[in-house]
């Protein structure tokens, strides 16, 4: 579980970094900085309940992609086995 978590939060971050960062930031410093402090404060300072129910289900959330991925690459070393075998 660790770990699935772990990975999303980088892939994420990756995310951020590469595809949404440079977007934001062409419309305008002030709006990212803005989105940044609205995120970081959604994630780790939560003040009301709703909030709170967001970060309690948040690993579920960071889980689903990592466990897709991890089918994907099930599936595909399944079959790369099926393949090799004579």
């Amino acid at each position: 579980m660790g770990l699935s978590v772990a990975v999303s939060l980088v892939m994420m971050g990756w995310l951020l970094l590469v595809r949404e960062a440079p977007v934001l930031w062409h419309e305008g410093v002030l709006f990212f900085l803005t989105d940044a402090a609205l995120t970081i404060q959604i994630f780790f300072f939560p003040t009301s309940s709703t909030a709170s129910l967001g970060v309690i289900f948040l690993p579920i959330y960071l889980m689903i992609p990592v466990l897709t991925i991890w089918g994907v690459v099930r599936a595909v070393d399944r079959y790369s086995r099926s393949r090799s075998s004579p």
